[in-house]
């Protein structure tokens, strides 16, 4: 199983690059959104956690910037009727905090706005996945236990326990008293910043 690779971007399409780990050149299908926007061919070193889809016909890497993202998109798959291309197109159209977000406060609206997306499978979505991005504590009022319901999440989707706690201490410091959807969305995104280039 390929987890991750390290390597420098030679191409990129929509949804696509091609990343050359030590002069080998992986194909790997990931959100445009995943990618740094000024990444330039042949100089823009990155790091993509990988799931290796395996079929009769082919073999696909798929990419993510975080093994949180990573996580959501293997949640997203394990629902009947989304493939690794819609849960890529989902993740393409929404970034982990906001999809995780959505799914957490059962917005079905937000997630209809995804190309391919019809109302049917959002309820499927926030269904089948909502208690597993969310303790479902998501209206208490306690900062501690917003803390320790954002640290879970995090960690369920597959963050190391430190770098959890290493975000959640950095967002609340530049912006102390978020709600768990707000702080929620705020780690993930500084996990994703984090581990780019």
């Amino acid at each position: 199983m390929i987890a991750q690779l390290r390597g420098v971007m030679a191409s990129r399409a929509t949804n696509q690059a091609v990343l050359d780990v030590n002069g080998v050149g992986y194909l790997v299908n990931v959100p445009d959104r995943c990618l740094p926007p000024n990444a330039r061919a042949g100089e823009t070193e990155l790091t993509l956690y990988t799931w290796l889809s395996v079929r009769e016909d082919a073999l696909e890497l798929f990419g993510f910037s975080t093994p949180p993202e990573r996580e959501l998109f293997k949640l997203l798959i394990s629902i009947n009727g989304i493939g690794p291309k819609a849960g890529l197109n989902i993740l393409s159209s929404m970034d982990a905090g906001a999809l995780a977000t959505a799914i957490a406060k059962g917005d079905d609206a937000r997630l209809t706005r995804v190309q391919g997306v019809g109302k049917k499978t959002a309820s499927r979505i926030i269904l089948e996945l909502r208690e597993k991005v969310s303790s479902l504590a998501t209206g208490g009022t306690d900062d501690d236990d917003e803390t320790a319901d954002v640290l879970e999440v995090l960690e369920s989707l597959g963050c190391r326990p430190e770098d959890a706690r290493g975000a959640l201490e950095q967002v609340s410091k530049r912006s102390p008293g978020l709600g768990f959807d707000a702080l929620l969305a705020e780690c993930l995104s500084a996990l994703s910043t984090g581990r780019r280039g």
